[in-house]
This record gives C-alpha cells, sequence and structure tokens, in this order.
C-alpha cells in the first residue's frame, strides 16, 4: 500500500516537531537511532526541508536536514540544504546585529532563557565588541548568533 500522505507543515512549527516529522508521522527519532530510515521516509523529510526552505523558514529546514543526516550523512541534498541554511542564518543574524567592531553591554535584570543565552551573556562584558563576546562565548557560530540576536530582541543587551 501507498504510504500515508504528510500531513501539511504549519507555519508556526518548531524546529523540534518539524525534525520529528523528518521521519515520518508515527515514528519518533528516538525510536529509529542507528538504524536506515526507509526511502519513503527519507523522501517525506527532504520535502519537508524543501517547503520550509521555499517559506523561508530557514530555521525549520535546518531542523528537518539535520535530522536526517543523522541516519543518512550521505544525503547529499540534506547537506545541500542545512549548509545554504546555516549561510543564510549565520548572514541574517550578523546583519540584524550590525557593525561587530561595536561594544554591547547588558542592560536587563531579564534572566536569559537557556544556556546559550546564559554563555553569550557572559561574555558580554561592555568591554569586547560583539565580534569577541561571540567568540568568547565558546559556542558554534550559528548558536552564538542566534542567543545574541535574541538578547538584543529581548532589550536584554544593548550597544552603547
Amino acid at each position: 500500500p501507498p504510504p500515508p500522505p504528510l500531513p501539511a507543515p504549519s507555519p508556526a512549527r518548531t524546529p523540534s516537531s518539524s525534525a520529528r516529522m523528518a521521519v515520518g508521522p508515527r515514528t519518533s527519532i528516538d525510536g529509529l537511532r542507528g538504524e536506515t530510515l526507509p526511502p519513503v521516509v527519507s523522501s517525506y523529510g527532504i520535502e519537508d526541508v524543501r517547503e520550509h526552505f521555499a517559506r523561508g523558514d530557514f530555521d525549520g529546514a535546518l531542523a528537518v536536514a539535520e535530522a536526517l543526516l543523522v541516519y543518512d550523512p550521505s544525503n547529499q541534498e540534506a547537506k545541500s540544504y542545512a549548509s545554504s541554511c546555516e549561510l543564510r542564518l549565520r548572514r541574517s543574524y550578523a546583519a540584524r546585529i550590525g557593525a561587530m567592531r561595536r561594544v554591547p553591554r547588558s542592560c536587563s535584570d531579564d534572566e536569559p532563557v537557556d544556556e546559550r543565552q546564559r554563555r553569550m551573556l557572559a561574555a558580554i562584558d561592555g568591554v569586547r565588541s560583539a565580534e569577541e563576546a561571540l567568540r568568547a562565548s565558546g559556542l558554534v557560530e550559528l548558536d552564538a548568533l542566534r542567543a545574541f540576536v535574541a538578547l538584543l530582541d529581548r532589550g536584554v543587551v544593548v550597544f552603547e
């Protein structure tokens, strides 16, 4: 019998739920760890990547592509989408931060919402430039940029 159709993607779907969708509607990723994805499941996931990408949801597309690559590291289309998404996201976040030589400072008592934001905030000391703080955070570049932008958006960090 033919596989069941995928539900229509929801614009509100988060990357974690997108990653679960990559392996089909009835199976969780954790249940497949170490196994080879059936071809029909793999094609569902890559179609989901394409749909997210076409909508400009690069976070969602990246999450699904990375989930596919866990089970099929040789999937060239997923690798290509992941690379393209990472590049677009890095550029987008860097553009939102602006000139990397400016010095950010913490200006709010709001708590960071996750460990990445905590690490990013700890690297912002009012002396380091944005570029230096991003490196000092110890985070992978994309995670550091994402955390920095989240702190800027919440008003926890500002530039002098």
